[in-house]
């Protein structure tokens, strides 16, 4: 349920949806550390959501968070390094360099995503409420190549993050490509609520001992229907999976038991983990899979399920809330 502060006639809204990687292949390490990767992501109709209104009588921003996943963050012994309260800080820094002076604000984050969970919940938030600053604080004379260098200061995913439209992504996640034509899926997604580190999973990771596999060349057009994209789906991976298991062995489960389910056409580990998902034709079809899951013995009560579908090419989720 919303926190009824997200509909204060004052504030600013936004949702921040959740971004699977529906494949991910990690092609280099560069000198500096970072990995260069190759993925096709793409984003669910649920997600977080973020709220902000002015608050004049303060000198600084505040952060006050709610939903499933707030006792986590809440947690956190520096509140100011959340993502949110970063995008407003990068903004307003922005702004200043144009002698451009913004108001204080109460920012809302109603947590309803699994945190450290591969599915660019941090960096969603952070976009959204970028988004909503750059809406109605507008900066003049910002170009768009300005606002997604401001976008990649949020993260690696906070390029891609910034429209949630499905995109290839390429090296450390600055590289975008869009993709004219994708349809619309049911998706299952479950997470067994196992905060994952990614620099952890990434030192498992030995580059040079990968499976080296010729992949299929990327559509230019992307896909028309949910077949053409299964049946290029299934020649892809994720690179991350294997030493992520090692790490956390229930993500092997959960994975074999997404499989056994109706109509699950994919089943596999999105991002670092340990969010798996299973795709569908429809979101019927996902939606009678979560039933099935929620339901059996083999499913532990703590696991996080959410069921329904993911966004096309053809709908801008920013223009959804």
């Amino acid at each position: 349920m919303i926190d009824e502060r997200f509909f204060s006639i004052s504030s600013l809204h936004s949702i921040a949806p959740a971004k699977i990687n529906f494949f991910l292949h990690v092609t280099a390490r560069r000198k500096d550390g970072y990995h260069e990767l190759d993925s096709l992501t793409v984003f669910a109709k649920y997600g977080d959501n973020i709220s902000l209104e002015e608050n004049p009588t303060k000198r600084h921003d505040s952060l006050h968070i709610s939903g499933d996943f707030a006792d986590i963050l809440n947690a956190e012994k520096n509140i100011s390094s959340n993502s949110v309260l970063k995008a407003c800080r990068i903004w307003r820094e922005a702004a200043q360099e144009q002698n451009i002076s913004l108001p204080f604000f109460n920012c809302f984050l109603e947590k309803n995503l699994p945190v450290a969970a591969g599915i660019g919940g941090g960096s969603a938030d952070a976009s959204a409420t970028l988004n909503l600053l750059r809406q109605f604080y507008p900066i003049p004379h910002l170009k768009e190549a300005d606002y997604r260098a401001l976008a990649l200061k949020l993260g690696a995913d906070g390029p891609v993050t910034i429209d949630s439209m499905p995109k290839r992504m390429q090296g450390i996640g600055e590289i975008l490509t869009k993709i004219s034509n994708f349809p619309e899926l049911g998706i299952l997604l479950v997470n067994p609520r196992i905060k994952v580190s990614t620099p952890a999973i990434f030192k498992k990771l030995k580059i040079e001992k990968l499976q080296r596999v010729i992949f299929p060349e990327f559509p230019t057009n992307g896909w028309e229907n949910a077949e053409s994209l299964f049946s290029f789906l299934n020649q892809t991976r994720n690179d991350l999976q294997l030493p992520a298991i090692r790490l956390v062995p229930e993500i092997q489960k959960l994975l074999s038991q997404l499989k056994t389910l109706p109509a699950c056409q994919i089943a596999r580990m999105s991002g670092s983990g340990a969010t798996c998902f299973a795709l569908f034709k429809t979101k019927d079809d996902a939606m009678k899979a979560g039933k099935i899951l929620r339901s059996s013995p083999n499913t532990p009560q703590n696991w996080w399920i959410w069921s329904g579908e993911t966004y096309p090419s053809k709908q801008n989720p920013m223009k959804d809330f």
